[in-house]
């Protein structure tokens, strides 16, 4: 509805994989969230196209070089607060230091996020 709306004569493309990304997002803006969304869109579609790559990064999935994690001597669990202080790191850049977006990108609560900050000493 809202990209028919912006779109306005124009016939935009949305790729299947678009669907998949905005369907597993969790909408802390709700409609408010998906009508700018949709409006950003359906600017930046200027080849009539929406792609996943046209998709704001808060949308994009947090991923982390695996390769970066030393393994060897290590528990598991000391392997998953690895990965998982590597994930936070990624998030918080990403999101440009800012905790309740990294804590929206990784899907957990703020609260959650600031005690796993804390717990894994991460600056």
């Amino acid at each position: 509805h809202f990209i028919k709306q912006f779109a306005g004569d124009r016939h935009l493309k949305i790729e299947d994989e678009v669907y998949d990304v905005i369907w597993s997002y969790s909408w802390p803006g709700n409609t408010r969230e998906l009508k700018n969304l949709a409006e950003r869109l359906a600017i930046l579609s200027t080849d009539g196209r929406i792609t996943v790559s046209k998709l704001p990064q808060e949308f994009l999935n947090i991923s982390t070089d695996i390769d970066n994690i030393n393994c060897v001597g290590k528990s598991l669990n000391e392997i998953l607060d690895s990965i998982e202080k590597e994930l936070i790191k990624s998030a918080l850049t990403k999101s440009g230091g800012s905790k309740s977006k990294a804590a929206n990108l990784l899907g957990v609560p703020p609260s959650t996020l600031k005690s796993k900050i804390e717990k894994l000493r991460i600056e």
